[in-house]
């Protein structure tokens, strides 16, 4: 029901943009249920593809994995740092956050490659560190004092997001909707999570699912059930 509303305001002139934290390897699958051109911004900012198939990649280089893998490994911090890169899912260490102490199921270890150290020169999207939630603003501090020049987020109650600078889903969404010289009346922002916060500031025009996470339906200025219930009740009126 999303997709057919979604498809209505496209026949309308409206234009789709879809803010993810996944990749590149959901926008194939969006594309099998979406067939008309849309907006793609995925890893939180750090990848954006427009409606012309245009790619842009704002990376970091594995040299930061390692630094951070290293220290990691000489002060025994209980922490995880991860990356994924040409489809292989790379971790510090085994032995640490989350996986020490935890049932190691099958399908987790079918995926790790256990490598503390890269190619310095590789280009990483994002490097997440998973670290217990008591720990994870200390080891942000700790982070930020090092890499200044980053971005550095909170990207779930036990997990940190590092990309590049200026990637973020807050700054991909405002260029976009500079490029398209679009007022923040025209736009309608729907997210769910607590990520989505910076983009709720965008607009007046947001809404925070009716289940989504609990602080971002305090930040948002409006709730629905879904987009199909935004599209066709709530700004059927103003948009049909």
């Amino acid at each position: 029901m999303n997709i057919q509303a979604l498809n209505k305001r496209y026949e309308n002139g409206h234009k789709l943009i879809i803010v993810t934290s996944r990749g590149l390897g959901h926008l194939k699958e969006l594309k099998k249920k979406i067939t008309f051109p849309f907006t793609f911004i995925g890893a939180d900012g750090a990848i954006i593809l427009n409606e012309k198939d245009e790619l842009k990649i704002h990376s970091i280089k594995g040299q930061i994995y390692n630094e951070i893998a290293k220290d990691a490994l000489e002060r025994s911090w209980n922490m995880s740092i991860t990356t994924i890169h040409k489809g292989n899912w790379y971790w510090h260490s085994k032995d640490t956050y989350p996986i020490k102490n935890t049932k190691k199921r099958r399908t987790i270890w079918q995926y790790i490659i256990e490598k503390p150290t890269l190619d310095p020169h590789m280009d990483l999207i994002q490097i997440k560190i998973l670290v217990p939630e008591n720990d994870l603003d200390i080891f942000k501090a700790l982070l930020m004092l090092k890499y200044n020049n980053l971005s550095i987020f909170k990207s779930a109650n036990d997990a940190l997001t590092i990309q590049a600078p200026h990637a973020r889903k807050d700054k991909a969404v405002s260029d976009i909707i500079n490029t398209l010289a679009l007022s923040p009346d025209n736009i309608y922002i729907v997210g769910d999570s607590n990520d989505d916060i910076a983009i709720f500031k965008l607009t007046q025009n947001s809404y925070c699912m009716e289940d989504g996470e609990k602080l971002a339906k305090i930040y948002a200025p409006h709730l629905t059930s879904s987009i199909y219930d935004l599209i066709f009740n709530k700004l059927s009126r103003l948009l049909i």
